[in-house]
């Protein structure tokens, strides 16, 4: 199905008026569970300045550590939109932020408070970051570390070292010839517009020139500018300057190479120079070829070079890991004559590489802004359809991402089955809102790929939903998730095919000797569901398949145990604080069923308030809730 076609489909979405949304705080009314969790996200995670909620409560590293993530923020969506009479002024605003972050072929992942941190800035051990790229090394021998986010686990892409330049063909290396270090800070002591790391270097003849790296507040892009000088008697001959990325097979893995003029190009069977080009379009790509959004890659352009750039990688055979990027200089360099060559560097962690030749980043906005490939696009779809359906609002958007999404689901089989099963529900929501044929056409043509590709059975013989098509495991929340495509889908249709599928892949869960609903994979590891977020997909599986079920109640039992007087579900993997990656994803997935099932909030404190502490490996828990709720709803109304 194509894109016009899906397209005109959206047409039908400006007749569709959804209920009218509230343009204000709602005050009147009694608050549900729902509005409950709602409360402690509002007062610690929403940002007015960034209409979004942060990540964390409070900083993991220090003072301006905040992330505001697309798929945390569809997450937090999702669970507005069940109290939408209450919040739906909130509900708009954090739309209008997931759909902020869509660009034509992919999600962002994330904004962020891009401000300058100088950690250290001693030149032998100095440590520069931004929130989103982070330089450390030693200016004295010409190393400088590329680091992708910079949080304390140090995730190294690339090591600048070995930068040259030549002329009268001969070759000199700047850390041979360094005559000097600086570290400058630009702006607001407290928050610098600019930090530039110089490395002064000296030659023979007279050639002399700087080496800088330079981190900008508010922007993931490093600039590297090589600073030529003829301070000489004589003119010099056939001029040219290096930039060297080295230890990039160590660092990470890099095993394609793209650019304009090459296309893509796999590293293991190129020459061992990737590409030779000449014009200030030039840019291109390394990165590592696997699902869209773990592929590593490092983006790089040059704006002011019109000369031929010459690019080869030395010391791997199949991956990148020495890489040069040399350019042609004056052919004739006079005294007094300066050279300068400004490289633009971004570090990404997720590449839709379906799309590589798109990614002329020097087009995107990418101010306070991670450019990487967001893991949780489907969510995101689906969010933002589930916000249609309530409001009537933003359905061109959503077609446009459903047809965009599909496109390369067909095209790679190294998209994440979660994902393509929130992709599916995005497609079900759709046709439920507006009821065309085509939406629901487009779910069966991706349920037909995920059969396909995904489903294989453990050593147990259970059904399990791989992670990757190629990949032997299968996931907690990846299975619940996709269960609970197939159910939607029998719904939607009465193919009791699809009914069968959703009760096979829910017949693999069962409760390990932790007490934790647990899935084997194919390869037979054991997959416990460790966090309230897997949990939560269990539970909204569960309530669609088996409401009743063993498993079902156990992931209840689970969610209220972590449960705490304020009523937050700590994060354990960020040292129990409030976190909206966690929170909302599991609450959301439970809080219409308390809301239904255990009466009203001074119901539910005192079943808070009653040690349900442990988690409880059969249904003794929701029979312990359901004694607790006293006095019947219509009478404590």
């Amino acid at each position: 199905m194509g894109l016009l076609s899906l397209l005109a489909v959206s047409l039908l979405v400006g007749s569709f008026a959804g209920p009218a949304r509230s343009d204000t705080p709602y005050k009147g009314g009694r608050r549900s569970p729902v509005s409950l969790y709602l409360e402690p996200l509002l007062e610690r995670l929403y940002i007015p300045e960034y209409s979004a909620f942060r990540e964390v409560e409070d900083p993991i590293y220090d003072r301006n550590d905040y992330w505001f993530w697309t798929g945390d923020n569809a997450k937090i969506l999702l669970l507005l939109l069940m109290d939408y009479e209450r919040y739906g002024y909130l509900a708009d605003k954090i739309a209008s932020f997931v759909e902020s972050m869509y660009r034509d072929f992919l999600f962002l992942k994330k904004k962020a408070d891009m401000s300058i941190r100088v950690q250290s800035d001693r030149p032998e051990e100095f440590r520069v970051s931004n929130n989103l790229v982070l330089l450390h090394g030693n200016l004295t021998s010409d190393g400088v570390y590329l680091v992708y986010e910079g949080r304390p686990v140090i995730d190294e892409v690339a090591l600048f070292s070995g930068a040259y330049v030549s002329y009268n063909r001969t070759y000199h290396q700047v850390r041979g010839h360094v005559t000097s270090t600086s570290i400058d800070v630009e702006g607001r002591p407290d928050r610098p517009d600019k930090v530039v790391l110089t490395i002064g270097f000296g030659t023979p003849q007279g050639i002399r020139g700087t080496l800088q790296y330079i981190v900008r507040g508010r922007s993931p892009i490093v600039d590297v500018v090589l600073t030529v000088v003829n301070d000489g008697a004589e003119a010099v001959f056939d001029v040219k300057g290096a930039i060297v990325l080295d230890q990039l097979s160590e660092l990470a893995s890099f095993d394609h190479f793209y650019s304009p003029a090459t296309g893509e190009v796999p590293i293991g069977e190129a020459p061992q120079r990737l590409a030779t080009m000449s014009g200030s379009d030039a840019w291109w790509v390394i990165y590592r070829k696997y699902s869209l959004y773990e592929s590593e890659a490092i983006w790089m352009s040059c704006p002011n070079h019109s000369n031929v750039v010459k690019i080869w990688n030395e010391g791997s055979s199949s991956e990148a890991h020495r890489l040069t990027i040399e350019y042609e200089g004056p052919s004739r360099f006079m005294p007094g004559e300066r050279w300068v060559v400004t490289q633009e560097v971004l570090a990404m962690n997720g590449l839709n590489w379906v799309d590589i030749d798109r990614y002329d980043m020097r087009e995107f906005d990418l101010v306070d802004v991670d450019p990487s490939f967001d893991f949780d696009w489907g969510l995101n779809v689906y969010a933002l359809a589930e916000y249609f359906k309530r409001t009537g609002s933003k359905g061109e958007a959503v077609w446009e991402m459903i047809a965009n999404f599909h496109r390369i689901a067909l095209s790679s089989s190294r998209v994440r089955s979660r994902s393509l099963a929130f992709l599916i529900e995005a497609c079900l929501t759709m046709y439920e809102a507006t009821r065309h044929p085509l939406s629901l056409e487009m779910a069966e043509d991706l349920i037909g790929l995920m059969m396909a590709r995904y489903i294989g059975y453990n050593p147990d013989g259970k059904m399990i939903a791989r992670l990757h098509a190629e990949g032997g495991g299968g996931y907690t929340d990846v299975q619940a998730e996709v269960a609970k495509a197939f159910y939607r889908l029998y719904e939607a249709t009465g193919d009791g095919a699809y009914l069968e599928y959703a009760n096979q892949l829910f017949d693999a869960f069962y409760i390990d000797d932790n007490g934790l609903v647990s899935v084997r994979q194919i390869c037979g590891l054991e997959r416990p569901g460790k966090w309230s977020l897997h949990h939560g997909y269990v539970l909204d599986a569960g309530l669609l398949i088996r409401p009743e079920s063993h498993i079902t109640m156990q992931s209840l039992s689970f969610l209220l145990s972590l449960t705490r007087e304020d009523f937050t579900i700590p994060n354990k993997k960020v040292g129990g604080v409030l976190n909206s990656e966690e929170h909302p994803h599991a609450v959301l997935r439970y809080g219409d069923y308390l809301d239904r099932f255990l009466g009203t909030p001074v119901v539910f404190k005192r079943l808070v308030s009653a040690n349900v502490t442990s988690v409880v490996p059969d249904a003794s828990a929701m029979s312990l809730a359901i004694n607790l709720t006293g006095p019947s709803r219509e009478a404590q109304l």
